[in-house]
């Protein structure tokens, strides 16, 4: 009954499956390219530390900008770096785009459910949580499905675009929450 909430799960779930789709396209098409399981595993680690930076510096962000503000702009840098990532295929590339992509993501995640706790009642909160659950993690499974029939039918850069667009998508469908996030949070 309360289309913001709504809403939120489905702007999570498609940036969920938007951006995954994304790294996992990178990450096949650099094991396709013959690039080595080390330097692959190191590039995920390094975009996994830029993340773990973000969730250090997410606290103090939280509390200075309004949820609104923190999602279009964690959504947007998201969005971006999808789209940017279509252009690079050196690994050190890979790594700094996939950084700045990832930076802001930890403060959009406190925001967004930081949000969606507050404006849900109390006795719903255990409902709420798993319907958040299912649809933010239930897209998940499709990003590999997505990117290794990408890769096959229209290519890496095809494919990330395809990814970005979703990404776009969630951009979309958050602005007119934007107001509301910003008033409430």
């Amino acid at each position: 009954s309360r289309p913001d909430l709504g809403g939120v799960l489905l702007i999570i779930t498609i940036i969920n499956l938007g951006f995954n789709a994304a790294i996992t396209t990178t990450i096949y098409a650099l094991q396709q390219a013959g690039h080595s399981e080390l330097l692959i595993g190191s590039l995920s680690a390094a975009v996994g530390a830029v993340m773990l930076v973000g969730a250090i510096v997410a606290p103090m962000l939280v509390p200075r900008f309004r949820a609104g503000v923190l999602a279009i702009s964690g959504l947007s840098v998201a969005a971006l770096g999808s789209a940017a990532l279509a252009t690079v295929t050196e690994p050190w590339a890979i790594v700094v785009v996939l950084g700045a992509s990832v930076l802001l993501l930890p403060a959009l995640n406190a925001g967004m459910m930081g949000y969606f706790m507050v404006a849900t009642p109390t006795e719903l909160l255990g409902r709420a949580n798993s319907a958040a659950g299912v649809l933010g993690m239930g897209a998940l499974p499709l990003a590999p499905l997505i990117a290794g029939f990408g890769l096959t039918w229209i290519g890496r850069e095809a494919t990330i675009l395809v990814c970005a667009a979703l990404c776009v998508v969630a951009v979309a469908l958050a602005l007119p929450y934007a107001a509301v996030l910003t008033k409430a949070v």
